[in-house]
């Protein structure tokens, strides 16, 4: 008579030889690093470009932009571009790698990390929407028509 322990219905004798769950466990792991490094890298180039599109010169190419669709005459410039430039170039990078860092650190400890890219493009997305925002609010009059003839303005036709 056999041991029910060492040779029961879908068993490995003896215990030897990986489950099926933790096989399937690490493959599924597998899975989530080439997802995470495919994200990771195609977030290399988007954080460039994050970056290139906070330079003061397309902020202001940007606003002017604005400036000539709602009809407000000559762009001026104001003083803070290039606060927001600097903290485009500065937020970008860090957003990158801290989220970078962190994967790597749970890639090692064997957990899942591929949902970490996808939150550090989020988080890239709203820090760009925010500095784009800081950018029109450092011009009045600019708010004042986007108030006035809403956004996107309207088209105006000639006779």
């Amino acid at each position: 008579m056999t041991n029910p322990s060492n040779h029961g219905e879908g068993s490995q004798p003896n215990g030897s030889g990986p489950s099926p769950v933790r096989g399937r466990r690490e493959q599924l792991l597998r899975v989530d690093r080439l997802y995470g490094i495919t994200l990771f890298a195609i977030g290399v180039f988007a954080t460039i470009n994050m970056m290139l599109a906070s330079t003061e010169r397309v902020l202001v190419m940007t606003i002017a932009n604005f400036y000539e669709q709602y009809g407000l005459g000559d762009y001026v410039r104001p003083e803070g571009l290039a606060a927001i430039e600097w903290a485009g170039i500065i937020l970008h990078p860090l957003n990158y790698a801290i989220w970078l860092y962190f994967s790597v650190r749970r890639w090692r400890a064997k957990k899942f990390t591929a949902w970490f890219a996808l939150m550090g493009a989020l988080l890239a997305w709203i820090i760009s929407s925010l500095l784009m925002a800081a950018a029109v609010i450092a011009h009045p009059g600019l708010i004042d028509a986007m108030v006035q003839q809403g956004f996107p303005p309207a088209a105006t036709t000639a006779p």
